[in-house]
């Protein structure tokens, strides 16, 4: 009986294992790339919110702060067709409301805080994209 339970022990591990195995196996194929660059708007650098790369059909939605002087990085990201779009800071939490003043609104044109009036784009590759955008 001891031999019986080894087999079937040693069966039902080898049967986890190949399944774990395949599972992981598609999403760790999935290449991926880093992105950075800088945001400018009427020649000064766009600072305060977040840019934000979606990829809906591929259930991808990632964003990074945009930094005093424009700068934004996103050090893993999935390849492929990004619509680009930018988003204000969030608000305080209700214990910072009276430490600080509120955080400002992102300086960008109301069209490009929306992923269907942005019109900006972007196609990340495996490895280090560099990607600026400059708004009009």
């Amino acid at each position: 009986m001891n031999q019986l339970r080894r087999h079937i022990f040693v069966g039902l591990a080898a049967a986890l294992f190949a399944f774990a195995i395949a599972g992981c196996g598609h999403s760790a194929a999935r290449q991926v790339g880093s992105v950075e660059g800088t945001v400018k708007h009427q020649g000064n650098p766009v600072t305060g919110g977040f840019i934000v790369f979606s990829n809906l059909q591929a259930g991808v939605v990632q964003s990074a702060r945009l930094e005093a002087d424009g700068r934004y990085r996103i050090p893993q990201i999935p390849v492929g067709d990004y619509t680009v779009y930018f988003s204000d800071p969030p608000p305080p939490f209700p214990d910072e409301e009276r430490q600080a003043a509120p955080p400002q609104p992102i300086n960008v044109p109301p069209n490009y805080k929306s992923a269907q009036t942005s019109g900006l784009s972007a196609k990340v590759s495996a490895g280090r994209n560099v990607i600026d955008f400059t708004l009009e």
